[in-house]
């Protein structure tokens, strides 16, 4: 990665006060889309923001604050800076989730959920119109596509290689397809037509993928899945 994102990590934890704090925030998402613009790959993107949001969570401006513990995609490592960072906080509002705009307080750690609720989480069908796809149908990269691969890779369920690497090259897709959205200022919750040609594709054929596995896995399991979803 670039030094100038190096050099922001190393910086982080030194973090003094919240003046001080509000630059960094700032800064680090500027590094983050100019990161993209670049080339770099949104998984590595994710992994580089969430350890400055982690170390700026931790730095001593926040020393006399009560602290708060990363859940979810910040503490795996896979927060974008268009992902709800979420944490749990002893305090509801925490003073953290005044600095992040995406920051979102917990009460406490969310329960692992069983594997039939994670089945349920499969990306919608695109609904056709006369044979030819609606493409007034809302597209929600997080919701469609990296919640549920994330959650099946996720949920300690049995997978075969197939499986995993469908959902891991699923995962990846909907992480660069989310990170060009914030990267570009473009909502990523928006309808099917006014994403571009290949992202759209990119989309569809990652969205079938996920789709296919979870169905693969409810068959496997004697899980029943609401089949309108195809």
């Amino acid at each position: 990665m670039h030094p100038s994102l190096t050099d922001l990590l190393d910086q982080a934890p030194e973090c003094a006060d919240p003046a001080h704090l509000r630059g960094f925030i700032a800064e680090s998402q500027d590094l983050a889309r100019n990161a993209l613009h670049h080339g770099e790959a949104a998984v590595d993107v994710a992994r580089w923001y969430s350890a400055v949001t982690i170390s700026l969570l931790g730095s001593p401006a926040l020393a006399d604050k009560p602290a708060v513990a990363p859940v979810g995609a910040l503490a795996r490592g896979e927060a974008l800076p268009s992902t709800p960072l979420l944490w749990v906080a002893p305090q509801i509002p925490s003073a953290q989730s005044e600095f992040w705009e995406m920051g979102r307080d917990l009460s406490e750690r969310p329960a692992a959920p069983e594997l039939s609720q994670v089945l349920r989480q499969r990306p919608p069908a695109m609904r056709t119109i006369d044979g030819l796809p609606d493409l007034d149908t809302a597209v929600n990269i997080q919701e469609h596509l990296i919640a549920p691969a994330t959650a099946l890779r996720h949920c300690g369920a049995s997978l075969t290689p197939a499986e995993s690497e469908a959902l891991d090259q699923a995962w990846i897709t909907g992480m660069e397809l989310e990170a060009q959205r914030w990267r570009d200022r473009v909502p990523s919750v928006l309808p099917a037509r006014d994403l571009p040609a290949l992202q759209r594709s990119a989309f569809g054929a990652a969205a079938r993928s996920v789709s296919l596995v979870i169905r693969s896995v409810a068959a496997r399991n004697n899980i029943t899945i609401d089949t309108d979803a195809e």
